[in-house]
């Protein structure tokens, strides 16, 4: 008997993700072609390389009516595979509000979503902003993809603390990654 299978063992083998692209936000030299969706009532303004709570470098989000509907900032992905159902997706992010809009009680919530899949368990949520420099990481493997899986989001799913008329927040030090 030549042995074998004594020194074998079994098992599931397991593949680590691999990663199709990385996406880095440069504020401080423009927009990053972000741009917004689900504006239908007002504008949204965005102004690159912005200075607040002693953080340089920022872009800054204003809005100059309140949206009746989900609404926030939209970039379309920049690498060349769209997100898939079973992809995962990593995101470190840095947000800030100033929050003029005092009917909300000074909170404003905001959420992420990548390659969207539209399930309150599959994305980052639920950050308040409240004049402080907030840093957000997570990670979220896709559900579901379809018209939009190609597309990344910070969006305000909430009308109740949705940004409104007055209101401004800064986003900054975005990374996401998408894995496979």
């Amino acid at each position: 008997m030549l042995g074998l299978g004594s020194g074998l063992a079994s098992g599931v083998y397991t593949r680590e993700p691999i990663l199709l692209g990385t996406y880095t936000s440069d504020f401080a030299s423009g927009t990053d072609s972000w741009g917004g969706f689900g504006i239908n009532v007002g504008t949204q303004t965005l102004t690159a390389n912005q200075s607040v709570g002693g953080v340089d470098g920022a872009l800054k989000i204003t809005y100059d009516a309140d949206e009746d509907v989900t609404f926030g900032l939209e970039l379309a992905t920049p690498w060349t595979e769209d997100f898939e159902v079973g992809d995962s997706w990593e995101a470190t992010f840095k947000f800030y509000s100033a929050d003029e809009d005092p009917e909300d009680g000074g909170n404003i919530s905001l959420s992420f979503q990548a390659g969207i899949a539209y399930s309150a368990t599959r994305r980052l949520t639920g950050y308040v902003l409240d004049g402080a420099w907030k840093t957000v990481t997570g990670d979220v493997t896709v559900i579901s993809a379809g018209s939009d899986s190609d597309k990344m989001r910070f969006y305000f799913a909430s009308q109740a603390n949705a940004a409104g008329v007055g209101d401004s927040w800064y986003l900054k030090d975005v990374i996401i990654k998408h894995y496979r």
